[in-house]
This record gives C-alpha cells, structure tokens and sequence, in this order.
C-alpha cells in the first residue's frame, strides 16, 4: 500500500499547491494522504481527494510546547473530522509566528544588518512561502541572498566564510553555539502540550511524534527516555516511521509501538521538492526498512478511525 501521512503544500512552507499533490498521488497510486500542513487545516482537501477516489482525512501539524521540560516540538494530528474550536487555538499560532518574525527581524536590524521587512515577504513569497508560515531561516536565506547582508553575515563570524545553513545552526537554533547573542523569541506561542491533548481526545484522533529520529536530536536514548512521558501523559497515541529514519532509529521505533501499544504513522515529510537534504524526502517516497505490506497492516489498526 502507497501513502504519505505527512506532507506540505504552499498553504505552509510546501512548493505545490494541495491540488498538485492531490494530482500526484493520483499518478503515482497512492491509497491514502494526509496533508499535514503546519498550523492550519484544508477541510475540503479530504473531499476534493475523495472525487479522484482518493482516501483522505483531516489532518495538521501542530506546532507544540512541553513547558515541562521547555520543549518545542511538532504533533501530527488525524482525524475523520477535528472541530472547528481548533481553529482558534491555530489562528493564534500563526498570529504569535508572524510577531515573532517582525521582532526577529527588528533585533537583527539592531545588529547591523539591514532587513526591510516589506522586501523580506515579497522575497519569501518568490518562492512559494506563505507570510502566515515564515521561520527564522527564511530570514537567513534572505540574508545571504542580498550582498550586505551576507558580508555582514560573515563578519560577524569573524570573517571566516559559513553557508546559510550553518549560519542558521549557529545563531538562531536554541541551545547551539552562538543563539543567544542573536536569537530572540514571545512567550508561549505555541500550543501546550496540554491543549493539543485535549483536542486529541475529543476529536478521537491519531496524535503522532512525527520524524522523532529529528525530533530528538538523533539521540535515540533521549527518546527512549522521554517517550512515556509524552504518551502516559500528553496522549501521544502514535510514532511515525519517517522516510529519513535510519534502520537503527526503525528498530527502536517498532520496539516502542510495541511496548506501548501504539499506532504507526507513515511519511516523507516532503516540503521543497528540488533540495534534498538530510531531513525531508520527495512526496510518498517511504521508508527503506519497511514494506508495502507492513504499511497496509499497520494503517489498518486504526483506518476505521480517520475514515
């Protein structure tokens, strides 16, 4: 069985549109998808799918906080219908997102580089970002795509040359070298991790960790260690068994499913079809540790619940 269960489209940070990918998973015969965009839901993608006999459902992914342990992750939530109360809690997200971009962008000005935030958006819409959708290293590869910027970039890493990517890495990721002179955040923006259970449970939902092999840092002794936390008491319900994961990060995946008796979620996470990179996948592209059939086994545990 062909599925993707966790995937973008351009109503977040995705190059296709969700008719393009309704499209593609027609010609490559997919069984079922999910749109998983971040922080907003496409209710009529589940009935658009279903006129091209596409099995669908509603789906998001949730950006989250366990303030427990001061912990930002995403969620994958599935349902055959999530209520319209959710909405709210989402629309407040991208709201706190967008405020947090203009104040990024503010401090980053105070350190001398030169940012307009007006030639930022258009920048990021050039190529298929979405204003309610924007993240830090959209600014940072605007700021090595405009010259001074760049130089400036560099200087402050004391002339020594760095690519974007690291350049992101260092200063604006929490925790690593060099976040703090250069990083800035708003208080709890995002969904408790709380909230986002309680909508689980009331729209008797499939909540995924999707790729936990990126979720926790690669270090699976911390997802181990973490893992019932996040089930016994946040609802957590599923793992996803994401196209990245390496043979050791599927073993300890399906170790875990069956110890806590969890569902399985499938995806490539697929956001910019022409990067490849170490994280994200083409569209329905799978796993290489896993079969077709074990895909159709495990979706059938719980497919009476999203269809």
């Amino acid at each position: 069985m062909k599925l993707d269960m966790h995937f973008h489209s351009t109503k977040s940070d995705g190059t296709c549109s969700p008719e393009e990918r309704i499209k593609q998973a027609k010609e490559r015969w997919l069984g079922f998808i999910a749109l998983t965009d971040h922080d907003i839901i496409s209710r009529w993608f589940k009935s658009q799918a279903s006129q091209v006999w596409m099995q669908s459902c509603e789906s998001v992914e949730i950006s989250a906080r366990n303030y427990q342990h001061n912990k930002s992750l995403h969620l994958t939530m599935y349902a055959n219908h999530i209520q319209d109360d959710i909405d709210a809690i989402l629309h407040n997200i991208t709201e706190s997102k967008s405020i947090l971009i203009k104040k990024q962008i503010d401090f980053l000005n105070s350190k001398w580089f030169q940012i307009d935030i007006d030639e930022f958006y258009c920048f990021a819409c050039s190529w298929w970002r979405t204003i309610d959708n924007l993240h830090r290293f959209d600014i940072i590869v605007y700021i090595f795509a405009t010259p001074y910027n760049k130089k400036h970039a560099i200087f402050i890493n004391w002339d020594v040359d760095i690519s974007y990517i690291d350049f992101y890495n260092k200063y604006m990721k929490r925790w690593w070298e060099e976040f703090d002179k250069y990083w800035v955040t708003i208080d709890e923006y995002e969904a408790s991790l709380e909230i986002v259970r309680n909508i689980k449970e009331k729209n008797n939902a499939i909540l995924s960790i999707p790729h936990p092999n990126f979720t926790f840092k690669w270090w699976i002794s911390e997802f181990q260690n973490n893992l019932e936390h996040y089930i016994n008491i946040w609802g957590v319900n599923a793992l996803e068994i994401n196209a990245r994961a390496t043979q050791e990060w599927v073993k300890a995946i399906l170790e875990a499913k069956d110890t806590y008796w969890l569902y399985l979620t499938f995806g490539s996470d697929c956001h910019r079809i022409w990067i490849p990179d170490d994280k994200h996948w083409d569209f329905w592209e799978m796993n290489p540790y896993i079969s077709e059939d074990f895909i159709k086994k495990s979706f059938n545990e719980y497919n009476n619940i999203l269809i």
